[in-house]
């Protein structure tokens, strides 16, 4: 006798070839992602206010872009 349609799909998807393409799979997927993610600039803004009794106030805005990292 046939096991049902839902068994032998939990069967398919249980199978240990299956998981190891799986993986064979998303190795791959996620170096793509880290080289793409290797090629995005790099934006930073920074702001800085200072107190200086002695002197007058400071503001600093500091702006920095890295276009390409490795």
């Amino acid at each position: 006798m046939l096991p049902s349609l839902a068994v032998t799909l939990e069967r398919v998807r249980s199978h240990p070839q299956l998981a190891g393409a799986s993986a064979q799979v998303a190795a791959p997927q996620t170096g793509a992602a880290l080289a793409r993610a290797a090629y995005k600039p790099d934006w930073r803004v920074e702001l800085g206010y200072g107190y200086r009794p002695a002197f007058t106030e400071m503001v600093m805005l500091q702006v920095r872009f890295i276009l390409l990292t490795q």
